[in-house]
């Protein structure tokens, strides 16, 4: 089994998420979409109208590590209503649904990343190229699971234990002087995040290897190079994958940046400072993602180069 899985923790309603899952179930009919949602979610009856599998976060047995990772994170939601939390702790809930499915391998997808690929055809070479994990970076220091693929469901829990070591660590080191060790917990996002802790992650020598993001000759910014030890990494892979993945550089190109999180003005068609990979070095003539005839295609020096994933980050409608 090689699933494509969703994980969607909170109450919040996501159109975007119904746009994602309708896609991967366009692009990549012959893989099961499984999606993990809280009980208190709305989402539940347009997902399963298109086709996906619902499976409720309080079905799934939480691991030590996720148990770990909940008592030293603070619960209150805040003004970002848990982002930071959501976006850390759907690792720990891919994990477990993938070890209640029996399955061994999965693409897991943010709900704002559309794919235009078959898993089923990019299988063996991504299990060829990634033995553990693989995603996006934006660079050296922060990973963009904006599509992760899991080749071992045993570098997951790796990966796992790591981040709740890493939430154990900085909690107790953050804590005010009369908070105990046992009771210190902490906020995600202000010291820990998802992007950075998988970073932290492959530097540390975890098993997470790097989907290409731009194609060999692809020539590093000159402004990157203290975060970029080689421009060649990040083209890893594309020989047999023949695509390139979108981390943080087309999705925010085009549509520009999440309204909720950013001030969205003058946003469209500017590049992200941090990323390695600047869209403005590509042609879109032939990005049309509502021409669901033509498959995305970026140029770049003279050649057409197939685009294997779309990061939405403006959570906007942009198939329909």
């Amino acid at each position: 089994m090689f699933p494509i899985v969703y994980v969607h923790i909170g109450d919040r309603a996501a159109p975007h998420l119904t746009e994602s899952v309708g896609q991967s179930l366009r692009a990549s009919p012959d893989a099961p979409v499984h999606v993990v949602l809280s009980p208190n979610t709305v989402m539940a009856e347009p997902l399963a109208k298109l086709g996906a599998q619902i499976t409720l976060s309080s079905d799934l047995k939480p691991t030590p590590e996720h148990r770990s990772f909940m008592r030293r994170v603070r619960r209150r939601l805040g003004k970002k209503r848990g982002f930071w939390r959501f976006a850390t702790e759907r690792f720990f809930y891919l994990e477990e649904l993938l070890r209640k499915l029996g399955a061994t391998r999965a693409l897991h997808l943010e709900s704002d990343n559309y794919i235009f690929f078959a898993v089923s055809e990019a299988a063996p070479a991504l299990a060829r190229l990634y033995p553990g994990m693989a995603a996006p970076f934006l660079n050296d220091r922060m990973c963009i699971p904006g599509v992760v693929y899991v080749g071992d469901v045993d570098a997951l829990t790796a990966l796992n234990r790591f981040i709740a070591a890493k939430v154990t660590e900085e909690a107790i080191h953050t804590r005010r002087w009369y908070v105990p060790p046992a009771m210190a917990r902490l906020r995600m996002g202000i010291t820990l995040h998802d992007m950075s802790l998988l970073a932290d992650f492959r530097a540390g020598g975890g098993a997470l290897g790097m989907l290409p993001v731009a194609p060999p000759g692809y020539t590093l910014p000159a402004d990157m190079a203290d975060r970029c030890r080689a421009i060649a990494d990040y083209s890893y892979g594309f020989d047999e994958l023949r695509m390139i993945f979108d981390g943080s550089a087309f999705g925010h190109y085009l549509h520009g940046y999440d309204p909720a999180h950013h001030d969205q003005r003058g946003t469209v068609g500017k590049d992200d400072p941090d990323s390695v990979v600047r869209a403005s070095d590509f042609g879109f003539e032939r990005i049309n993602l509502k021409d669901r005839s033509i498959d995305p295609v970026v140029t770049f020096d003279g050649r057409e180069i197939r685009v294997a994933s779309i990061h939405n980050h403006a959570k906007a409608r942009i198939l329909s």
